[in-house]
């Protein structure tokens, strides 16, 4: 079954738990969004909004909240995610997903993030916006866990329409790697998740059309249905 993953983009520590709050019951594993306001136009916590929490997190001092009922998926669209990647991990991370189009020795970099991750059985994705060629995965296809394909260039917000290439990518993607897991990020919504299936996702990343709704539990039935 195709698993449904709610996306947080918390502007501080407080709003971080209290989404998680709203859909643990539902969902088993949620991704935040972590951005600098280098690689994207916006900053969300621990960049803007923190009150020490992250370094405490770091320090193994606190807790991700809910963290023994919720698995955390990191999404840094960040510059140099190399830096931080093994912070995220001490943080909690069970699972990192980097921009590829953010590591400037994409090779030296890219394989320094993948090791931390694999030394800590921490699970590692690349995600990669439309505007980007998909021979930019081909280096790292074979020691990944996951492949997010972007929705829009226009990363970091909730509400951004998806863009319609996504499907012939999502298409190519499953012939180069057929038992990868495909996940989409933007865009996706109970009008486009059918389709985004058929073209060889298999895990749908909602932020908008799970916590715009009202009502979580109906929404994340809905995307799931």
């Amino acid at each position: 079954m195709t698993q449904i993953v709610p996306a947080i983009i918390p502007k501080y520590f407080k709003q971080l738990e209290e989404e998680v709050n709203k859909v643990k019951e539902y969902a088993s594993l949620v991704q935040v969004d972590i951005t600098d306001g280098v690689f994207t136009k916006h900053k969300t916590w621990p960049y803007v909004g923190d009150t020490g929490e992250f370094a405490k997190l770091v320090g193994e001092e606190l807790g991700l909240p809910s963290w023994e009922d919720v698995d955390y998926e990191m999404h840094l669209m960040i510059e140099h995610p190399e830096t931080v990647v093994e912070d995220w991990i001490k943080a909690g991370a069970s699972s990192i997903v980097v921009q590829i189009e953010t590591v400037e020795d994409t090779a030296e970099h890219m394989e320094a993030i993948i090791e931390m991750c694999k030394a800590s059985e921490v699970l590692i994705g690349l995600a990669i916006k439309p505007s980007t060629q998909t021979g930019r995965l081909a280096p790292y296809g074979d020691r990944i866990d996951f492949i997010q394909c972007m929705g829009s260039d226009d990363l970091g917000h909730h509400g951004v329409e998806l863009d319609q290439t996504i499907y012939e990518r999502l298409k190519e993607l499953r012939k180069i790697y057929p038992d990868m897991t495909l996940a989409v990020d933007i865009g996706v919504n109970e009008d486009t998740a059918e389709e985004l299936v058929k073209a060889g996702a298999t895990k749908l990343v909602a932020g908008h059309a799970v916590f715009e709704n009202g009502n979580v539990e109906e929404a994340i039935q809905g995307l799931e249905n």
